[in-house]
């Protein structure tokens, strides 16, 4: 009698009541966690998801980097025309379609792209000026990296560029069309 006493007492040592386990109990944290990256993410979307339709034509050329600063796509038309943020389309129907982290309060994106082009037959022939412009730091404490690309009646040509500090410009190319 004596020994089964003591089997049954060590079984309700070792029995759940004595020592609650609990999924939500143990790990709350990971439900917490999920929850948070769930709005993170719902609420962020914006910043990568938005799919952004670019105009394209005759000739394209499109400005792409990786900072939430702003820099500013310029391209001289062959009439000496100006087509920037300031200035968004010219008479020879150059137009900019996409102006992205403006100010750093408009449109502000991780990834950002801005877009000027001319449609399907509306580009004059002429000589073009690509420029990039670093016109606003919203944060950023090192150099930016950018991509052109450039699509003239079909044909595409990639350039690569470093703005190293606000009111930083470069000349990117010139073609001929």
């Amino acid at each position: 009698m004596g020994k089964s006493k003591s089997i049954k007492e060590e079984l309700m040592r070792e029995e759940w009541w004595e020592k609650p386990a609990c999924w939500l109990c143990d790990y709350w944290w990971v439900a917490l966690l999920i929850i948070i990256l769930g709005l993170l993410f719902y609420f962020l979307r914006p910043l990568w998801l938005t799919p952004l339709t670019l105009g394209t034509g005759d000739v394209q050329v499109t400005l792409s980097w990786h900072s939430k600063d702003d820099l500013d796509l310029w391209v001289y038309d062959p009439e000496g025309e100006l087509i920037n943020y300031y200035s968004s389309s010219s008479s020879s129907g150059g137009e900019l379609d996409v102006d992205a982290n403006a100010g750093c309060e408009e449109n502000v994106r991780i990834r950002p792209v801005e877009n000027i082009y001319w449609s399907e037959g509306e580009a004059p022939l002429g000589e073009y000026m690509v420029e990039v412009d670093y016109y606003m730091n919203c944060g950023t404490s090192r150099p930016i990296n950018y991509k052109v690309r450039l699509k003239v009646d079909g044909n595409v040509t990639r350039y690569n560029g470093v703005l190293e500090s606000e009111d930083d410009h470069n000349l990117v190319t010139s073609f001929t069309r």
